[in-house]
């Protein structure tokens, strides 16, 4: 028994009717999905992904549509012949538009918390190859708690940020400098301690943005932010210490210190 399953691309590009076979997702039966997904995508070169030629994004994306047994927060489905290990990561670092990386979030949301053999997550990856604000600013949202993650090298994504960000472009100009700018804020009002953060070796984000030779004004704007970091930190000891004078006073006074007297 089967019956014609409708999926839709964001953008309206890819409408295709594929046929979905019920019995193999009631019996569980992998085989079938495999036979089935090797039949359906057999006109996209998955080996593409491990070299660096340039990937066809259309073809990706209708291979990716035809594997029927593909369901949504099922990246483990994925048969394994056609189960990249970073899918995410990998789309990223070769240079796939927004489109593309938003149609993998979406279909398989489990490759936004995946970490590779470096312990990156997708938003190191995505502030190091210099991916949109807007591509970075989903992932901040849907995974906000990536923001403050250290790699294996102890880097956090705002030490990627100000290291190849702007690496990743043919010119650093006014228009990366605000894009960096832009993702800068947003790492940092999520995760305000990353922005002294230090990596394995003690390095700590400042100390990044001069070896890359960032524009002045962006270092400026990482010193703005670490001296409002240091004053709001300065400004909540100061408060735990008034509130740990004020119970010592308030125990001193209470009638039963009177009374123990």
């Amino acid at each position: 028994m089967s019956f014609p399953k409708l999926i839709n691309r964001r953008n309206g590009l890819l409408r295709t009717v594929v046929e979905c076979d019920v019995n193999a997702f009631a019996e569980g039966d992998s085989s079938k999905f495999s036979r089935r997904a090797t039949q359906d995508t057999e006109e996209f070169d998955w080996e593409t992904l491990n070299d660096n030629n340039k990937v066809d994004w259309e073809d990706f994306i209708i291979s990716l549509g035809k594997i029927t047994s593909l369901k949504r927060d099922c990246l483990s489905r994925l048969p394994p012949e056609f189960r990249p290990g970073h899918l995410l990561h990998d789309a990223i670092q070769k240079g796939a538009p927004d489109d593309i990386l938003m149609f993998i979030c979406e279909r398989f949301p489990d490759t936004l918390k995946q970490e590779d053999d470096q312990g990156r997550t997708p938003i190191h990856v995505a502030c190091s190859a210099g991916c949109s604000p807007e591509f970075i600013s989903h992932l901040v949202t849907v995974f906000p708690q990536s923001v403050a993650t250290k790699d294996k090298k102890g880097r956090t994504p705002i030490h990627h940020l100000c290291s190849s960000y702007a690496s990743k472009k043919h010119a650093v100009s006014e228009v990366t400098l605000k894009k960096m700018e832009q993702i800068l804020w947003m790492l940092f009002r999520k995760a305000p301690g990353s922005i002294v953060d230090e990596d394995a070796g003690g390095v700590d984000a400042i100390e990044y943005a001069l070896e890359a030779n960032l524009d002045l004004s962006f270092i400026a704007t990482l010193q703005e932010m670490t001296s409002r970091y240091h004053e709001n930190e300065a400004r909540k000891a100061a408060q735990r210490k008034c509130m740990q004078t004020r119970r010592q006073l308030d125990r001193k006074h209470s009638p039963h210190a009177a009374f123990a007297a």
